[in-house]
């Protein structure tokens, strides 16, 4: 049920950004490598490669709110 509401969540947010048809997979794919990175960090007790790997995703979104990235299919 968490999932769900993360997906719902980053489904509106990128629905309101233009991507309406693509939303769903890019609330899939962006939740997905966090998750990843959430449990990477906590095994290897890593913080830097928490800020690291969250900058990535900041420079996606970023770069999708400018309409200048696009997930490839």
């Amino acid at each position: 049920v968490l999932f769900n509401f993360f997906e719902d969540c980053l489904t509106d947010h990128f629905s309101e950004l233009g991507y309406e048809k693509l939303a769903r997979d890019y609330a899939r794919r962006n939740l997905a490598p966090v998750q990843v990175i959430s449990i990477m960090t906590h095994v290897y007790k890593d913080k830097k490669f928490l800020q690291q790997e969250t900058e990535i995703q900041e420079r996606w979104v970023n770069r999708l709110e400018e309409g200048d990235a696009e997930i490839e299919e």
